[in-house]
Protein backbone atom coordinates (compact mmCIF):
# COMPACT_ATOMS: atom_id res chain seq x y z
CA UNK A 1 0.00 0.00 0.00
CA UNK A 2 1.40 3.34 -1.10
CA UNK A 3 2.32 5.96 1.38
CA UNK A 4 0.30 8.94 1.94
CA UNK A 5 2.13 12.25 2.06
CA UNK A 6 2.09 12.86 5.53
CA UNK A 7 3.13 9.30 5.90
CA UNK A 8 6.28 9.90 3.56
CA UNK A 9 7.41 12.78 5.32
CA UNK A 10 6.52 11.58 8.95
CA UNK A 11 9.25 8.37 7.80
CA UNK A 12 11.70 10.81 6.07
CA UNK A 13 12.46 12.76 8.96
CA UNK A 14 12.25 9.99 11.08
CA UNK A 15 15.01 8.41 8.92
CA UNK A 16 17.14 11.00 8.74
CA UNK A 17 17.08 11.25 12.81
CA UNK A 18 18.29 7.49 12.77
CA UNK A 19 21.18 8.60 10.05
CA UNK A 20 22.11 11.31 12.34
CA UNK A 21 22.25 8.93 15.42
CA UNK A 22 24.27 6.52 13.89
CA UNK A 23 26.58 9.50 12.18
CA UNK A 24 27.05 11.35 15.73
CA UNK A 25 27.44 7.80 17.47
CA UNK A 26 30.30 7.36 15.06
CA UNK A 27 31.72 10.36 16.55
CA UNK A 28 30.39 10.93 20.19
CA UNK A 29 31.19 7.52 21.12
CA UNK A 30 34.22 7.30 19.74
CA UNK A 31 35.46 10.31 21.49
CA UNK A 32 34.94 8.52 25.08
CA UNK A 33 37.29 5.66 23.55
CA UNK A 34 39.16 8.78 22.24
CA UNK A 35 39.30 9.79 25.85
CA UNK A 36 40.31 6.41 27.98
CA UNK A 37 42.97 5.65 25.48
CA UNK A 38 44.95 9.27 26.29
CA UNK A 39 44.23 8.57 30.45
CA UNK A 40 45.27 5.02 29.86
CA UNK A 41 49.10 4.42 27.94
CA UNK A 42 49.58 1.93 25.41
CA UNK A 43 46.82 2.88 22.93
CA UNK A 44 48.42 6.01 20.95
CA UNK A 45 47.26 4.35 17.71
CA UNK A 46 43.68 4.44 19.30
CA UNK A 47 43.86 8.08 18.72
CA UNK A 48 45.39 8.19 15.49
CA UNK A 49 42.21 6.16 14.23
CA UNK A 50 39.87 8.51 15.72
CA UNK A 51 41.28 11.36 14.58
CA UNK A 52 41.53 10.16 10.73
CA UNK A 53 37.70 9.95 10.50
CA UNK A 54 36.41 11.77 13.69
CA UNK A 55 37.90 15.15 11.79
CA UNK A 56 35.60 14.94 8.72
CA UNK A 57 32.88 13.72 10.75
CA UNK A 58 32.59 16.78 13.58
CA UNK A 59 32.36 19.17 10.57
CA UNK A 60 29.96 17.21 8.61
CA UNK A 61 27.49 15.26 10.60
CA UNK A 62 25.34 18.17 11.87
CA UNK A 63 24.32 18.85 8.54
CA UNK A 64 22.18 16.20 9.17
CA UNK A 65 21.03 17.95 12.24
CA UNK A 66 20.09 20.87 10.23
CA UNK A 67 18.11 18.11 7.63
CA UNK A 68 15.52 17.62 10.65
CA UNK A 69 15.35 21.10 12.05
CA UNK A 70 14.56 22.18 8.45
CA UNK A 71 12.48 19.48 7.16
CA UNK A 72 10.40 19.42 10.86
CA UNK A 73 9.94 23.19 10.75
CA UNK A 74 8.69 22.56 6.62
CA UNK A 75 6.49 19.83 6.62
CA UNK A 76 4.99 20.56 9.79
CA UNK A 77 4.50 23.89 10.38
CA UNK A 78 3.11 24.26 13.84
CA UNK A 79 5.86 22.46 15.23
CA UNK A 80 8.48 24.96 15.36
CA UNK A 81 6.49 27.16 17.36
CA UNK A 82 5.15 23.68 19.56
CA UNK A 83 8.88 23.05 20.14
CA UNK A 84 9.98 26.40 21.18
CA UNK A 85 7.87 26.78 23.86
CA UNK A 86 7.40 23.74 25.83
CA UNK A 87 10.30 21.98 24.69
CA UNK A 88 12.86 25.44 24.80
CA UNK A 89 14.45 23.89 27.93
CA UNK A 90 15.70 20.72 26.36
CA UNK A 91 16.34 22.45 23.20
CA UNK A 92 18.74 25.31 24.85
CA UNK A 93 20.15 22.76 26.76
CA UNK A 94 21.57 20.53 23.93
CA UNK A 95 22.63 23.69 21.59
CA UNK A 96 24.72 24.68 24.87
CA UNK A 97 26.04 21.33 24.72
CA UNK A 98 26.74 21.75 21.12
CA UNK A 99 28.34 24.76 21.72
CA UNK A 100 30.66 23.60 24.53
CA UNK A 101 31.67 20.49 23.24
CA UNK A 102 32.74 22.28 19.79
CA UNK A 103 34.79 24.53 21.27
CA UNK A 104 36.54 22.31 23.57
CA UNK A 105 37.14 20.07 20.52
CA UNK A 106 38.44 22.59 18.27
CA UNK A 107 40.67 23.83 21.02
CA UNK A 108 41.76 20.71 21.80
CA UNK A 109 42.40 19.54 18.07
CA UNK A 110 45.13 22.64 17.51
CA UNK A 111 46.28 23.74 20.51
CA UNK A 112 50.01 22.47 20.99
CA UNK A 113 49.08 20.33 24.37
CA UNK A 114 46.32 18.23 25.12
CA UNK A 115 45.15 19.00 28.50
CA UNK A 116 43.16 16.69 29.86
CA UNK A 117 40.64 18.64 31.18
CA UNK A 118 39.42 20.08 28.24
CA UNK A 119 39.35 16.32 26.71
CA UNK A 120 37.59 15.42 29.72
CA UNK A 121 34.49 17.78 29.23
CA UNK A 122 34.43 17.98 25.25
CA UNK A 123 34.20 13.96 25.83
CA UNK A 124 31.66 13.87 28.39
CA UNK A 125 29.36 17.20 26.64
CA UNK A 126 29.56 14.85 23.32
CA UNK A 127 28.42 11.74 25.25
CA UNK A 128 25.06 13.98 26.53
CA UNK A 129 23.85 15.38 23.30
CA UNK A 130 22.01 11.96 21.88
CA UNK A 131 20.77 11.18 25.34
CA UNK A 132 19.59 14.58 26.03
CA UNK A 133 17.84 14.65 22.08
CA UNK A 134 15.95 11.24 23.86
CA UNK A 135 14.33 13.17 25.98
CA UNK A 136 12.03 14.87 23.31
CA UNK A 137 11.31 11.67 21.45
CA UNK A 138 10.68 9.96 25.18
CA UNK A 139 8.44 13.32 25.49
CA UNK A 140 6.32 13.49 22.17
CA UNK A 141 5.89 9.39 22.50
CA UNK A 142 4.36 9.77 25.72
CA UNK A 143 1.12 11.79 27.56
CA UNK A 144 3.09 14.59 29.07
CA UNK A 145 2.56 17.52 26.85
CA UNK A 146 -0.31 19.79 26.43
CA UNK A 147 -1.42 21.79 23.83
CA UNK A 148 -3.84 25.16 23.28
CA UNK A 149 -4.57 27.05 20.62
CA UNK A 150 -4.68 30.46 21.72
CA UNK A 151 -7.68 33.48 20.76
CA UNK A 152 -4.27 35.04 19.12
CA UNK A 153 -3.76 32.29 16.88
CA UNK A 154 -0.89 31.32 19.17
CA UNK A 155 0.11 28.06 20.76
CA UNK A 156 0.04 27.68 24.22
CA UNK A 157 2.41 24.43 25.11
CA UNK A 158 2.91 22.89 28.43
CA UNK A 159 5.28 19.85 29.41
CA UNK A 160 4.53 17.93 32.71
CA UNK A 161 8.49 17.29 33.11
CA UNK A 162 8.05 16.06 37.19
CA UNK A 163 5.67 13.18 35.16
CA UNK A 164 8.12 13.10 32.25
CA UNK A 165 11.00 12.10 34.57
CA UNK A 166 9.26 9.82 36.68
CA UNK A 167 8.40 7.67 33.94
CA UNK A 168 10.83 4.75 33.21
CA UNK A 169 10.80 5.08 29.71
CA UNK A 170 12.24 7.81 29.94
CA UNK A 171 15.49 6.70 31.45
CA UNK A 172 15.26 3.47 29.29
CA UNK A 173 15.80 5.64 26.29
CA UNK A 174 18.81 7.84 27.54
CA UNK A 175 20.13 4.80 28.67
CA UNK A 176 19.59 2.71 24.86
CA UNK A 177 21.37 5.91 23.21
CA UNK A 178 24.03 6.20 25.77
CA UNK A 179 25.62 2.91 25.16
CA UNK A 180 23.90 2.73 21.99
CA UNK A 181 26.61 5.01 20.74
CA UNK A 182 29.25 3.35 22.24
CA UNK A 183 28.26 0.22 20.49
CA UNK A 184 27.89 1.60 17.11
CA UNK A 185 30.94 3.27 17.75
CA UNK A 186 32.70 0.15 18.94
CA UNK A 187 31.50 -2.03 16.33
CA UNK A 188 33.02 0.63 13.39
CA UNK A 189 36.32 1.01 15.52
CA UNK A 190 36.63 -3.20 15.58
CA UNK A 191 36.95 -3.26 11.88
CA UNK A 192 38.13 0.94 10.71
CA UNK A 193 41.19 0.16 13.14
CA UNK A 194 43.46 -2.44 11.35
CA UNK A 195 45.78 -2.27 14.33
CA UNK A 196 45.12 -5.95 15.83
CA UNK A 197 46.58 -4.81 18.96
CA UNK A 198 42.99 -2.35 19.78
CA UNK A 199 40.84 -4.97 19.35
CA UNK A 200 40.66 -6.26 23.18
CA UNK A 201 40.89 -2.67 24.03
CA UNK A 202 37.18 -1.81 21.80
CA UNK A 203 35.94 -5.64 21.97
CA UNK A 204 35.45 -5.24 26.19
CA UNK A 205 33.67 -1.72 26.18
CA UNK A 206 31.62 -2.60 23.05
CA UNK A 207 30.44 -5.88 24.89
CA UNK A 208 29.19 -4.74 27.64
CA UNK A 209 27.59 -1.50 25.52
CA UNK A 210 25.83 -4.07 23.48
CA UNK A 211 24.50 -6.21 26.06
CA UNK A 212 23.30 -3.16 27.83
CA UNK A 213 21.54 -1.85 24.87
CA UNK A 214 19.87 -5.16 24.19
CA UNK A 215 18.75 -5.32 27.96
CA UNK A 216 17.33 -1.96 27.94
CA UNK A 217 15.40 -2.10 24.62
CA UNK A 218 13.91 -5.44 26.02
CA UNK A 219 12.55 -4.14 29.19
CA UNK A 220 11.45 -0.76 26.81
CA UNK A 221 9.76 -3.17 24.41
CA UNK A 222 7.66 -4.46 28.02
CA UNK A 223 6.79 -0.80 29.33
CA UNK A 224 4.74 0.22 26.11
CA UNK A 225 2.16 -1.44 27.22
CA UNK A 226 1.34 0.02 30.32
CA UNK A 227 3.12 3.92 29.34
CA UNK A 228 2.87 3.92 26.31
CA UNK A 229 -0.45 1.78 24.74
CA UNK A 230 -0.50 2.95 21.63
CA UNK A 231 2.55 2.14 20.82
CA UNK A 232 2.74 -1.58 22.17
CA UNK A 233 -0.60 -1.60 19.72
CA UNK A 234 0.91 -0.71 17.01
CA UNK A 235 4.85 -2.54 17.34
CA UNK A 236 2.51 -5.92 17.73
CA UNK A 237 1.12 -4.90 14.61
CA UNK A 238 4.29 -4.19 12.93
CA UNK A 239 6.02 -7.45 14.26
CA UNK A 240 7.68 -7.84 11.17
CA UNK A 241 10.17 -5.03 11.63
CA UNK A 242 10.63 -5.91 15.03
CA UNK A 243 11.63 -10.00 14.60
CA UNK A 244 13.57 -8.54 12.09
CA UNK A 245 15.36 -6.28 14.07
CA UNK A 246 15.39 -8.91 16.94
CA UNK A 247 17.18 -11.65 15.24
CA UNK A 248 19.90 -9.44 12.93
CA UNK A 249 21.08 -7.96 16.55
CA UNK A 250 21.23 -11.53 18.15
CA UNK A 251 23.37 -12.43 14.89
CA UNK A 252 25.73 -9.24 15.79
CA UNK A 253 25.94 -10.52 19.15
CA UNK A 254 27.04 -13.62 18.11
CA UNK A 255 29.92 -12.15 15.90
CA UNK A 256 30.36 -9.76 18.36
CA UNK A 257 31.69 -12.47 21.53
CA UNK A 258 32.99 -14.79 18.74
CA UNK A 259 35.55 -12.19 18.01
CA UNK A 260 34.42 -12.51 14.49
CA UNK A 261 35.33 -8.38 13.64
CA UNK A 262 34.96 -6.72 10.30
CA UNK A 263 32.51 -4.84 8.28
CA UNK A 264 30.00 -7.86 8.08
CA UNK A 265 29.15 -7.17 11.64
CA UNK A 266 28.67 -3.89 11.30
CA UNK A 267 26.38 -3.94 8.61
CA UNK A 268 24.27 -6.47 10.70
CA UNK A 269 24.14 -3.84 13.27
CA UNK A 270 23.24 -0.98 11.63
CA UNK A 271 20.59 -3.23 9.21
CA UNK A 272 18.81 -4.48 12.75
CA UNK A 273 18.83 -0.72 14.32
CA UNK A 274 17.32 0.23 11.01
CA UNK A 275 14.58 -2.41 10.68
CA UNK A 276 13.90 -1.84 14.64
CA UNK A 277 13.97 2.57 14.21
CA UNK A 278 11.65 2.25 11.27
CA UNK A 279 9.39 -0.90 13.08
CA UNK A 280 9.22 2.45 15.84
CA UNK A 281 8.33 5.01 13.79
CA UNK A 282 5.78 3.51 11.74
CA UNK A 283 4.65 2.50 15.24
CA UNK A 284 4.59 5.87 16.48
CA UNK A 285 2.70 7.57 13.47
CA UNK A 286 0.42 9.40 13.37
CA UNK A 287 1.88 11.09 16.63
CA UNK A 288 4.38 13.91 16.26
CA UNK A 289 3.97 14.94 19.45
CA UNK A 290 1.44 12.83 21.57
CA UNK A 291 -2.05 12.79 21.70
CA UNK A 292 -2.59 16.10 20.46
CA UNK A 293 -0.05 17.33 17.09
CA UNK A 294 -0.66 14.43 14.31
CA UNK A 295 0.79 14.28 10.84
CA UNK A 296 -2.87 15.21 9.67
CA UNK A 297 -3.72 18.45 11.89
CA UNK A 298 -0.11 19.94 11.11
CA UNK A 299 0.95 18.85 7.72
CA UNK A 300 2.29 21.66 5.33
CA UNK A 301 0.34 22.31 1.67
CA UNK A 302 0.96 19.97 -1.19
CA UNK A 303 3.07 22.30 -3.51
CA UNK A 304 5.25 23.05 -0.49
CA UNK A 305 5.43 19.68 0.67
CA UNK A 306 6.39 18.61 -3.34
CA UNK A 307 9.17 21.80 -3.37
CA UNK A 308 10.05 20.23 0.05
CA UNK A 309 11.08 16.63 -0.81
CA UNK A 310 13.11 17.88 -4.03
CA UNK A 311 14.95 20.35 -2.25
CA UNK A 312 15.70 17.31 0.61
CA UNK A 313 17.14 15.24 -2.19
CA UNK A 314 19.33 17.29 -4.27
CA UNK A 315 20.72 17.96 -1.11
CA UNK A 316 21.42 14.73 -0.16
CA UNK A 317 22.62 14.35 -3.81
CA UNK A 318 25.62 16.52 -2.83
CA UNK A 319 26.11 15.48 0.87
CA UNK A 320 26.77 12.06 0.36
CA UNK A 321 29.50 12.52 -1.99
CA UNK A 322 30.84 15.36 0.14
CA UNK A 323 30.54 13.41 3.50
CA UNK A 324 32.74 10.20 1.33
CA UNK A 325 35.17 12.37 -0.07
CA UNK A 326 35.79 14.12 3.41
CA UNK A 327 36.71 10.67 4.95
CA UNK A 328 38.62 9.86 2.01
CA UNK A 329 40.47 12.64 2.16
CA UNK A 330 40.97 12.31 6.00
CA UNK A 331 41.70 9.08 6.36
CA UNK A 332 44.98 9.15 4.02
CA UNK A 333 46.09 12.15 5.09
Amino acid sequence: MPLTDQEFAFMLIWLSIFVYSILASLDLGSGFFYLVSYLFPGHESVRKAFLSYSSARWESTNTFFIFIVVAGASYFPSLAAILATGWLIPISVILIIFMIRAAFLVYSYYSPSRNRAFLLIYTTAGLLILPTMSLIISGSTLNVTTIHMLPSGAYSVAVNYPLLFSNPITYLLLLTAFFGQLMVSGTFNLFYDKDQGNRSFYGKITRISALVTFATLIIEFQLYYPYARYVFNNLIANVTYIAISGVLFLLYLILLFTSRYGWKMFAVLILSATAGFLGLGLSKFPYIIYPAETAFNSFTVYSSFLLLTLSFFAALVLLIPSLYFLNRMFRYE
